[in-house]
């Protein structure tokens, strides 16, 4: 999306919604001021509200100079970074057949993960059941670096990511719309 993104010198570090708590503003900001959380809303409908922890995260950054924003598409939040995904970039980047586009609060993980399942010549009924068995098949880094490079090719981006993007970049002081 941005021709000159290598000259930006920036990285960007999935580590993990769990893992983001323990993290210690004051040190990432002295590792590098030039820094923005975007964060999985875990919300399960468009009536949902943001859990007190996600809030507390949230405050817990800003009250550094840390822009926090949440993945979006359509101007609304949605679930996790899967949900970003579509139906076409997963198929074709783990050759499955997901029959339907994903919405703004589905399990993904679940749902790749029954097809998966299927893949396998000897799977019993039971498994696509087990909803756990079924999640635990989807591998959050391994197939979401596969379907996002596939969306990428695809030009399957959606176009909130790129403005977040465009925000973020925006704000440490970064022309990309010149790239």
């Amino acid at each position: 999306m941005f021709p000159k993104w290598n000259e930006y010198n920036i990285t960007i570090i999935p580590i993990g919604g769990s893992n983001i708590g323990h993290q210690d503003p004051d040190v990432l900001a002295k590792i590098n001021p030039n820094i923005a959380v975007v964060l999985d809303s875990d919300l399960k409908s468009e009536s949902s509200k943001l859990s007190p922890k996600k809030i507390e995260l949230k405050q817990k950054f800003e009250r550094h100079n840390i822009q926090v924003r949440f993945w979006e598409k359509n101007g609304k939040k949605v679930r996790t970074i899967e949900n970003l995904f579509t139906k076409d970039a997963i198929n074709e980047a783990l050759n499955i057949t997901l029959e339907e586009e994903v919405g703004p609060y589905d399990d993904v993980p679940l749902l790749v993960g029954r097809e998966l399942v299927k893949r396998n010549p000897d799977f019993d009924e039971a498994q696509l059941r087990d909803d756990e068995f079924c999640r635990k098949k989807y591998n959050k880094i391994k197939h979401g670096k596969k379907i996002a490079k596939k969306m990428v090719e695809l030009g399957h981006v959606p176009s909130d990511v790129e403005e977040l993007l465009r925000n973020i970049l925006s704000k440490f002081g970064l022309n990309p719309s010149s790239s």
